[in-house]
Parts: C-alpha cells; structure tokens; sequence
C-alpha cells in the first residue's frame, strides 16, 4: 500500500488492517485501522474520515470538541469522556484482537498483526 506519513513522507509498505468498534461518550463507530509491522511503540492516530464518520466537531479556538448533532454538550481536549478508564493511565500496549476482528485476516496476517500490537 502506498502511504503518506505525518511527515509528508510517501512510501510503498505493507501493512495490517483491520477493523475495530471505537466508543466515544456511549456513541460506537466502525473504524479500519493500518497498523504498520516494522513501527515501534507508535499509539493510533484517528483522522479525518473518523471525523467525519463520528460527525465529531473540533472548536480548536476553545480547545474542545462535541458532535455535530448535540453542539449544546462540549468536551475540553483531554477530559476524560470515563473517569474511570482515563486515556492517560492506559498502557499502550495493551491492544489485543477481540474474537470477532480481524476476521478477513488469515491466520498468518492475524499473528502479525496481533505481534505489531503488543
């Protein structure tokens, strides 16, 4: 696959994907992750498209955030959406394949993929 890093760099790699549920604020959205095997220690960047999809709204001037529908009920950057579950306290590498994702994978690319993610 022929990718553009953050950096403007473009190379030809190849790459995992797969797809996984993302829960933001009780909301749940589908969303295809590339993982790269050869990265090290890197943490999941979300874009533009699950922007979109999630119809989540950036108000950069304000540093907060909220969906589109609901822009009454506004997020700072870094609160904490469960208290009990901060982003922060997370090891990084505790990212594992649930039993249903990765299906489209074969075994091969599914062992990859999981090794990439510890």
């Amino acid at each position: 696959m022929c990718i553009s890093l953050a950096d403007g760099q473009r190379s030809t790699e190849d790459v995992l994907i797969t797809t996984v549920t993302i829960e933001i604020e009780g909301r749940k959205f589908d969303q295809e992750l590339i993982a790269l095997p050869n990265a090290k220690r890197n943490r999941t960047l979300l874009g533009i498209d699950f922007l979109k999809k999630s119809g989540i709204m950036l108000d950069l001037r304000n540093q907060q955030w909220f969906f589109a529908d609901m822009p009454q009920k506004q997020f700072a950057f870094g609160e904490h959406a469960n208290d009990q579950h901060p982003v922060d306290n997370l090891d990084v590498n505790l990212c594992t394949l649930h039993e249903e994702e990765g299906r489209c994978l074969n075994t091969t690319q599914k062992e990859k993929l999981v090794a990439v993610l510890k």
